[in-house]
């Protein structure tokens, strides 16, 4: 597809897609197991949404923030440009490498302090692999205590209607008397 045909590609969806359309990407919850497809639609829809607000110059300056801990859309957009002739299959496991994994990398070297937390795995000819020492104990250590934790428990009590938020105040939900 040329870049032209994106670019008009790109438009009608941000003329067309929008939050109550049924083609909108976000998923509130899946209905079966079709994680992948539903994931994979998302990033579609992304990238359409993304792509002409590259080329706008309101949004121009916009796309190109984040940092060494944020990737930024522009940078989005090239990764899934860099993949567009690829395979699914081996797009797929871009996904879980550069995105996911990296991802989740970065913030345990964020968090790695030397004493609490504990890197515990290695690279090997089998890919990602269990050090040595974590092998006696693997998942049966506590966990240190992180900043964030609060807050994604509340979220996932509210997620599941255990909690209720409104105007950032939690008070018991629908579910809480089954708990």
């Amino acid at each position: 597809m040329s870049q032209s045909d994106e670019l008009a590609t790109s438009r009608a969806w941000n003329n067309q897609v929008h939050r109550q359309h049924e083609r909108f990407e976000f998923v509130a919850e899946l209905k079966d197991d079709h994680a992948v497809i539903h994931g994979l639609r998302m990033f579609a829809g992304w990238y359409w949404r993304l792509l002409v607000r590259q080329q706008d110059e309101k949004t121009k300056l916009l796309m190109t923030l984040g940092g060494p801990d944020r990737m930024s859309m522009a940078w989005f957009l090239k990764w899934i440009k860099d993949r567009d002739t690829m395979p699914l299959r081996d797009m797929l496991k871009d996904i879980f490498s550069d995105l996911i994994f990296s991802q989740h990398m970065r913030i345990a070297l964020a968090r790695f302090d030397g004493t609490a937390q504990r890197l515990r795995f290695l690279i090997g000819d089998s890919g990602i692999e269990r050090s040595v020492s974590a092998r006696r104990d693997f998942a049966k250590l506590r966990l240190p205590w992180m900043p964030d934790r609060l807050d994604t428990l509340a979220a996932l009590l509210c997620d599941c209607d255990v909690l209720a938020e409104q105007d950032g105040a939690l008070s018991p939900g629908p579910s809480a008397s089954q708990v």
